[in-house]
């Protein structure tokens, strides 16, 4: 028979979430969801304790829990707050196209020192004309020598006003649909990307969602993620 039981470092773990839950989350989801309120603090208490980046591993800086274990955290933050809960773990939408085919050092260089961060990622796919349906993406990859040259919008971004790393997905050639997308690392330094406006919601409004512009922004080599035209399955 499988046994299901939590380990003792499992238990541990969740009780430290919940306990978190319902001490900072709960007294303020209300009045935050309410107001649409940024809620900073809580995720610099979140990213201290090692609540924010669960299932990244520890040399990016990550708390290198499993993925069960990451889920348990989920859910008893999600229980008090799920907009607030969702802000503490959207890094990991995010980073994963990151995880999965950047190269080694480009895990150090972009994980390792987003973690170091409780602003955490934003995961920039959607678009005005480009929901569920990647494949007609309006957003440019311009190669210029070994430079790219990235011009477009992103709408409906969790965490695009705040977010220290982007991770944008553009692509070289709109008429190579699904095989012309790109992922590029983005960090929020870099010149040319505007907030656009912030989206007032029914619900969930301490879940900030933004609308994204990018003009003129160059980026390297070093920043796209994977091979181009990989960009749709690392999505």
């Amino acid at each position: 028979m499988i046994d299901f039981s939590l380990s003792e470092e499992q238990k541990r773990i969740l009780m430290m979430a919940r306990d978190f839950a319902t001490n900072e989350i709960k007294p303020v989801t209300i009045e935050f969801d309410k107001e649409g309120t940024y809620p900073e603090e809580i995720l610099k208490k979140a990213h201290k304790l090692g609540l924010m980046y669960t299932n990244i591993p520890k040399e990016y800086g990550g708390s290198g829990f499993s993925y069960l274990e990451h889920y348990i955290v989920t859910e008893a933050l999600n229980y008090e707050g799920p907009s607030i809960a969702q802000m503490i773990g959207i890094s990991h939408l995010s980073m994963a196209p990151i995880q999965i085919g950047g190269t080694e050092e480009q895990k150090k260089k972009f994980i390792g020192t987003m973690t170091k961060s409780y602003r955490s990622g934003c995961f920039c796919l959607t678009e005005p004309e480009a929901g569920s349906d990647a494949a007609v993406m309006q957003t440019v990859a311009e190669k210029k020598g070994n430079d790219y040259v990235i011009n477009g919008t992103k709408r409906f971004i969790t965490n695009g006003k705040y977010a220290d790393l982007l991770c944008l997905f553009a692509t070289i050639d709109r008429t190579l649909g699904t095989k012309g997308i790109c992922c590029f690392a983005v960090p929020r330094s870099t010149p040319g990307i505007e907030v656009v406006k912030v989206e007032d919601k029914m619900g969930h409004r301490a879940l900030n969602v933004a609308e994204l512009k990018f003009n003129d922004v160059e980026l390297s080599e070093e920043n796209l993620i994977g091979q181009e035209g990989q960009g749709f399955k690392l999505a």
